[in-house]
């Protein structure tokens, strides 16, 4: 019996192992597979030391420097920098225990039980192939259906789990919501789990930037040892053609200051850079909703999301000026892009998340086949 307890252990920890392993290069590869040798400036031996130094506790062991060479090309070298080497799995799954935190990364249960934000109206929500109205009232098909025909406005269909980048983010107008099986083909499209919300009409500052995709902040906040800030705002939007402002859609993103001016420059899923939109310079705008959003922010980490202590927040302001969170990335928010624009992630609290999470215990409940 001891034997195979021992050989149990074994394999276990060595099918751990190699899926970390996995993870880390998988993740390390989607960052950088469309980053360009021009955007990336090489360390030097006392810079790769430092950064050795600095984040090699842990378990944090056979680093890469790929994407720290972009960050230093783009902002100079900081140790702080944070890589997807070690953010994932190491990191984010010490910030974020997926067992609790992934709850409300789903679509289909967003805004239900949340008391400081609001949410996009759901016309309908499909979860696990059953049908709720916005107060996650059941209904039947053809009540669903019904509603969907009802609706005046356009409306946003998009998978309420396991999605990212916007993908399969469709928007239905009345007139193609009319036509003959359009609710059974989409009910089809998008299985068990999927969401119907009303289209935003966002907020002319905004609509500038593209006003046929719903342009959002993204903004990453920390609650950490009792206290909550603010990691990094960035403002996305798309290009012309598209309803999605997502990098993985062909969108831009920039860095937006606490006061709501913007940051020099934008950046698109291959770290290109771009210094205006429609012909007026990004230094030159300023956006006043800063200051709102990090209060609203804030506020709602520390009331309604305290188990997450990293949270990406997908932010929308609607043409009244009315903030409204889109969705919440509550394990493992995006991080490359926003120190491109924002600088390192966790800023001065680094040494503060490198010792709250070598404190923790690393729990991985990954399945032996995934990707």
């Amino acid at each position: 019996m001891g034997l195979k307890r021992i050989t149990k252990r074994a394999l276990v920890e060595w099918l751990t192992s190699s899926q970390i392993q996995k993870e880390r290069e998988h993740e390390s590869y989607l960052v950088m597979k469309d980053i360009t040798p021009d955007k990336r400036e090489k360390l030097t031996e006392r810079e790769e030391r430092e950064v050795v130094k600095k984040w090699s506790g842990g378990g944090y062991r056979q680093i890469l420097f790929d994407e720290l060479e972009v960050f230093k090309h783009f902002n100079g070298f900081d140790p702080r920098y944070l890589s997807h080497n070690f953010y994932l799995p190491l990191i984010a799954r010490r910030l974020n225990n997926y067992h609790y935190t992934k709850f409300f990364e789903d679509k289909g249960l967003f805004g239900c039980f949340s008391s400081e934000i609001a949410a996009p109206k759901c016309i309908v929500r499909c979860i696990d192939g059953e049908y709720y109205d916005n107060r996650l009232e059941q209904l039947s098909r053809g009540e669903a259906e019904r509603a969907c025909l009802d609706f005046g406005g356009d409306i946003i269909i998009k998978p309420s789990r396991e999605s990212s980048g916007g993908q399969r983010v469709t928007k239905f107008t009345p007139l193609q919501r009319t036509e003959p099986g359009w609710f059974e083909k989409t009910a089809q499209s998008y299985g068990n789990d999927w969401v119907a919300q009303e289209c935003i009409t966002q907020h002319e500052a905004l609509a500038m930037f593209n006003p046929e995709s719903v342009n959002t902040f993204r903004i990453t906040s920390l609650y950490l040892n009792g206290k909550a800030s603010i990691c990094s705002s960035v403002l996305r939007f798309g290009n012309f053609g598209s309803v999605t402002d997502n990098l993985g859609a062909g969108g831009k993103m920039i860095g937006v200051c606490e006061d709501g001016k913007l940051r020099e420059f934008a950046v698109n899923l291959k770290a290109e850079r771009f210094y205006e939109v429609n012909g007026t310079k990004f230094t030159e705008m300023c956006l006043p909703f800063m200051p709102e959003l990090h209060e609203l922010i804030l506020r709602a980490h520390v009331k309604d999301f305290s188990l997450c202590k990293l949270i990406g927040w997908d932010v929308c302001v609607e043409k009244d000026g009315k903030p409204v969170i889109i969705e919440v990335n509550s394990s493992q928010p995006g991080i490359f892009a926003e120190q491109i624009c924002c600088g390192p992630i966790f800023g001065d609290r680094t040494e503060e998340v490198i010792e709250y999470v070598n404190s923790k215990e690393f729990k991985y409940n990954k399945g032996l086949i995934y990707y």
